[in-house]
């Protein structure tokens, strides 16, 4: 997600991680033990309401959504930041919205 927040942040985005971790300790240990500060906000979800209200049921999963909250696109899994086809793909969707 740092790769992306990165990449991103010159466009009109902003970048939000949701974890649905029992408690703020183990998001804390998480980004000590990789050694990152994010430049994402992160959230914390223990009750996975965001999670079921987007229908996430399989972790990591990232969505590209609208000023409205329009779902524009959505990864399943682990992907590949530094693949070309999906920048073209995410530059076409944010220039559209």
């Amino acid at each position: 997600m740092e790769f992306l927040s990165q990449r991103l942040k010159t466009k009109p985005v902003q970048i939000l991680a949701v974890s649905v971790d029992d408690d703020w300790k183990t998001i804390d240990r998480f980004f000590l033990e990789i050694k990152l500060t994010p430049s994402f906000m992160v959230l914390l979800d223990k009750d996975k309401v965001w999670a079921e209200s987007f229908g996430t049921h399989k972790f990591p999963e990232t969505y590209l959504l609208s000023k409205s909250g329009k779902v524009l696109r959505k990864w399943i899994g682990t992907v590949d930041w530094s693949d070309a086809k999906i920048w073209r793909e995410i530059d076409e969707m944010i220039s559209k919205n």
